[in-house]
């Protein structure tokens, strides 16, 4: 948060939370999708959306059943390459070289733009370096994990 003026050294813990996984949100049912209201009051998130609908899960995954394929969906052919290249190379170390090359994208792009985005969707995951030797530990590059197994095993 850049422009509080307390350094809150000590006093913050980052929890990282996970979505749904597709049994959780199964289990769930259309609860799946009222955490975030839940979590927040009805009086702070309803009203900001009142006269919209609100995606379900499965609209929001698959837009295509609910709206025309659009331009932007173009933009990123590369996609499903990166993730058959992550696929591929699941629990191995990150090569972005090696994957750039065989994606035909730039290394920098790559690294960027496309693997941020599949890390924010908790597609992708990369676990740091473990080693007892710290030496080692600084050495040896991050293994990359495709989260979801499903598409992995394709």
């Amino acid at each position: 948060m850049p422009r509080i003026s307390e350094s809150l050294a000590g006093r913050v813990h980052i929890a990282e939370l996970w979505p749904f996984s597709a049994g959780e949100a199964d289990l769930l049912g259309p609860q799946a999708d009222s955490l975030l209201p839940a979590l927040l009051g009805e009086a702070s998130i309803v009203p900001s959306f009142q006269g919209r609908t609100m995606p379900t899960r499965r609209e929001y995954l698959d837009p295509s059943a609910t709206s025309p394929r659009s331009a932007a969906s173009n933009t990123w052919p590369e996609l499903p390459r990166i993730l058959r290249l992550l696929a591929a190379s699941t629990a191995q170390e990150v090569n972005d070289v090696e994957m750039a090359s065989r994606s035909s994208i730039d290394r920098r792009t790559l690294r960027a733009n496309y693997l941020p985005l599949l890390h924010t969707v908790y597609l992708a995951h990369e676990v740091p370096a473990s080693s007892r030797n710290l030496v080692s530990r600084v050495a040896k590059r991050p293994k990359a994990y495709l989260t979801d197994t499903g598409i992995a095993a394709i």
